[in-house]
């Protein structure tokens, strides 16, 4: 088990006690596989309740109570609650670092408007947005009756859809409430709310992910800001420096996959650098940049296929775009890299937070960038993260 990259649903198993089961599995609640009788029920609740209550998984599973999910009905009510009060600030005029981030990967290449709907918003005005942001939703809910709108109204009604640009129908939407990206401290515990689920986070843990996090990022960035509204902006205006070479949408593909089309980077900068880009408000998009960035140096440093494909289309993008001095950096097909000449660069396009002002990534995209960036330095490349503000 990699314990940044799990999260544990739910366990099966031979108990160390036989006599208690021959098996065990269970999420919230147990099953038992085991005959008892009427009266061996007692004295087995009993026993199973003093086992809940025990803390001897920690010794082999401490890192269970990293992330825990919140499953007590009251505190989800509680904290619900303190997520609405939050958005009511916002609407107030109050700086907060809450944010809406979809749960989903939108196709990068598509133009698609966004419209908020729900209750208490202004009938008839549904103003059409280019990306998903809090402060066009905090502008829609100031349209509308705010006031007048419940904690169970924005739960269930509250919706971001999503169209084609210029068509009348939304091809998907998704839930506000499970958009929300926010992190909370309550009775001195934080929680997360995240893809639509609440997670109480040990402290130990965030900070150690928090520092992880921080020594990733280098002082100098290959572009610390930008105009661009999504990733394909950014792209075109990256084109132009004469260090970088366009690399999106050229394929390359391991030996025996002759379908994987596996992009080598975005980017292949004169320095070495395998650059990734990707608009940073979908926290699924920024997992997949993550895995993206792993499979390509994985295929790069292992298969000689991948390696004779790649050199090609580099060469190829030189041709076309007139420079020059990009295919000699890399090894020749039959060699394998020297992974610490190479830096995977994961360059995110983020607005800075309302209340804190710092360019920052929700906690959970922090985990799972710890167990892909870990993996490529066991590999031997170096391992950059690029905040890139959008102005």
């Amino acid at each position: 088990m990699d314990r940044y990259r799990e999260l544990l649903r739910l366990a099966a198993g031979t108990p160390s006690d036989v006599g208690l089961a021959r098996t065990l599995s269970g999420r919230d609640s147990l099953t038992l596989n085991r005959q008892y009788t009427v009266a061996e029920i007692r004295p087995l609740c009993a026993k199973l309740l003093k086992l809940s209550e025990g803390l001897e998984y920690g010794t082999d599973y401490k890192f269970i109570d990293n992330v825990k999910p919140v499953r007590d009905k009251s505190l989800v009510a509680t904290l619900e609650g303190l997520a609405f009060a939050e958005l009511g600030a916002l609407v107030s005029g109050q700086a907060s670092d809450l944010h809406l981030s979809i749960p989903d990967i939108l196709d990068p290449s598509r133009s698609l408007d966004v419209t908020y709907v729900g209750a208490k918003l202004k009938s008839g005005h549904k103003r059409v947005y280019a990306g998903v942001n809090v402060a066009d939703y905090v502008e829609q809910l100031k349209l509308g009756t705010f006031s007048r709108l419940t904690l169970d109204d924005w739960r269930t009604t509250h919706a971001i859809k999503f169209a084609e640009t210029g068509s009348a129908d939304p091809d998907k939407h998704h839930k506000v409430r499970d958009c929300v990206v926010w992190e909370a401290v309550h009775n001195q515990v934080t929680y997360v709310l995240f893809g639509g689920e609440w997670f109480a986070i040990d402290d130990k843990f965030y900070v150690e992910i928090e520092k992880d996090f921080r020594r990733l990022i280098p002082s100098n960035v290959i572009v610390a800001s930008t105009k661009a509204t999504n990733e394909q902006k950014l792209l075109t205006e990256l084109e132009k420096r004469p260090e970088l070479l366009l690399m999106d949408k050229t394929k390359s593909n391991p030996t025996g996959a002759p379908t994987a089309n596996i992009e080598l980077c975005d980017f292949f900068s004169l320095d070495r650098q395998l650059i990734h880009l990707k608009d940073g408000h979908a926290s699924s998009s920024i997992s997949h940049l993550w895995n993206q960035g792993m499979v390509s140096s994985e295929s790069f440093l292992r298969d000689e296929g991948f390696r004779r494909s790649a050199l090609k289309n580099v060469r190829k993008r030189q041709k076309e775009t007139n420079k020059a001095g990009f295919d000699v950096l890399l090894p020749t097909p039959a060699k394998r890299p020297s992974t610490s000449d190479f830096t995977v660069v994961y360059g995110i396009m983020r607005v800075p937070y309302k209340k804190t002002q710092k360019l920052d990534l929700p906690f959970f995209s922090k985990v799972s960038l710890r167990a892909a960036a870990q993996r490529l330095e066991d590999l031997g490349f170096n391992v950059e993260v690029h905040l890139i503000e959008m102005i």
